[in-house]
């Protein structure tokens, strides 16, 4: 494999709410899909080879990331934005593992984007932070056998199993309908499949699309910014069929995806409709208790901090017309409970430290910034 060197760029800017992309392999992807516009874009300029893939030198990946966290910007990155990160030579060059390892370091969000189940294999959802990691997986049939005859990806079975494993554990994940072609989805299987989250986004074609990918592009006569798309009538009854509980549209048409911000995606500011909270345990803790009878309390706060620095845990206020509550926060209910066990006899913490609360709190994410471990 040789460097893949434009790993890092800015695009779609103006409707993308997340136009940075950091791709962990490039020049060409395994899965060749029959539809991909990133190989239609590459491959009359002799730039995309599937079987040779080209893949980022890491100290680069670092340095950028490294520049990312210091200026603040972006919040997230895309990981997968032009070939997938998750393609087959990632289980020997571990270019995206390691990726992720190094964002985690510096606390940037990432969105990963996949036709890959291999994005929930035990050792990355260890891996992931949920409190920076977005994932969509794509899948645009149900049918394993159909979709081998135009993307050489994992068997959307197994894609479906990786969305499923990924929510149950917490994470944020959506499936991607991307291309959402009708005459390709079986709409009753995907309706009950007890997915929570769906992203869609329709076919868009050019020339090179037609000649790849064969389905019925007679109903395709809008054009605009260079390919073919729908008329809008035709994508609202389409996207009718679609009965998951939380879905959004990914959309290239100016028109179009003014429509569905307003109309229909969750969060108009943001058609990827990231999670924008994180999920946290609480214990309840009176400051009135800590410190009463203390003669040194500008110490005592102190501890506090560096007792709960262990676990990347924040303070937070609550509301009280009584005692002065706070809120010890833990990103993970174990650490709570374990806080609580090392502590509970603690002298200086036994009266001010109440249970763990039982049910998580969810905290915005610009409440939380960028702290924790």
């Amino acid at each position: 494999m040789t460097e893949f060197k434009s790993f890092y760029k800015k695009a779609e800017v103006g409707r993308c709410h997340y136009p940075t992309r950091l791709d962990t392999y490039g020049c060409g992807c395994a899965h060749n899909c029959s539809y991909c516009y990133a190989r239609s874009l590459l491959a009359f300029r002799k730039l995309w080879n599937p079987q040779d893939p080209k893949v980022v030198d890491l100290a680069k990946v670092e340095r950028r990331i490294a520049k990312i966290a210091k200026d603040g910007e972006p919040k997230i990155v895309r990981l997968g934005g032009m070939t997938d990160c998750f393609q087959p030579c990632e289980k020997e060059r571990r270019a995206t593992y390691e990726t992720i390892k190094l964002l985690n370091h510096y606390k940037v969000g990432y969105l990963i984007v996949t036709k890959s189940a291999m994005v929930a294999d035990d050792e990355y959802m260890r891996a992931m932070d949920k409190r920076l990691a977005h994932i969509q997986i794509t899948v645009t049939t149900l049918d394993d056998e159909k979709s081998r005859g135009y993307e050489k990806a994992s068997d959307p079975s197994d894609r479906v199993k990786a969305i499923l494993k990924l929510q149950e554990a917490g994470f944020d994940v959506a499936i991607r309908l991307s291309p959402l072609i009708p005459e390709l989805m079986d709409f009753d299987k995907l309706n009950s499949l007890g997915i929570e989250k769906a992203v869609v986004e329709f076919l868009r074609v050019n020339s090179w699309i037609k000649r790849w990918f064969d389905v019925d592009y007679s109903r395709y006569s809008l054009s605009s910014g260079g390919y073919m798309h729908l008329p809008l009538e035709e994508k609202k009854e389409i996207l009718k069929k679609v009965r998951i509980p939380s879905v959004t549209v990914c959309e290239d048409v100016p028109e179009h995806y003014e429509y569905w911000k307003r109309n229909v995606n969750p969060n108009p500011d943001d058609c990827c409709n990231l999670r924008n909270e994180c999920e946290m345990w609480g214990i309840r803790f009176s400051m009135h208790f800590l410190f009463n009878g203390s003669k040194d309390k500008e110490a005592m706060a102190q501890r506090l901090i560096d007792d709960l620095a262990e676990y990347g845990a924040l303070i937070m206020e609550a509301e009280s017309k009584s005692l002065p509550y706070v809120y010890l926060m833990f990103f993970k209910k174990e650490d709570a409970e374990a806080f609580y066990e090392k502590h509970k006899e603690d002298g200086d913490y036994k009266k001010a430290m109440m249970r763990v609360i039982k049910e998580p709190a969810y905290v915005p994410n610009d409440m939380i910034g960028r702290r924790g471990k």
